[in-house]
């Protein structure tokens, strides 16, 4: 595993942690929980299309 797969991998349970507290605590809902995690998924989808595509572009303008 890669420093960023690890590191990754440690944001996510910190995550998990942090969001069963706060469902715990009676502060989150699961279903508010799970909207969050979702929304967050839906953005990282959307912020690595957009780098992806910011890179191919740049590699296309390099060449010409």
């Amino acid at each position: 595993m890669n420093n960023s797969s690890a590191d990754g991998a440690a944001a996510w349970i910190a995550v998990q942690v942090v969001l069963k507290t706060l469902i715990d605590k009676g502060l989150m809902t699961p279903e508010d929980a799970q909207a969050l995690v979702k929304q967050a998924e839906e953005e990282g989808r959307y912020k690595a299309a957009e780098d992806e595509r910011r890179a191919a572009a740049g590699f296309s303008s390099a060449l010409i």
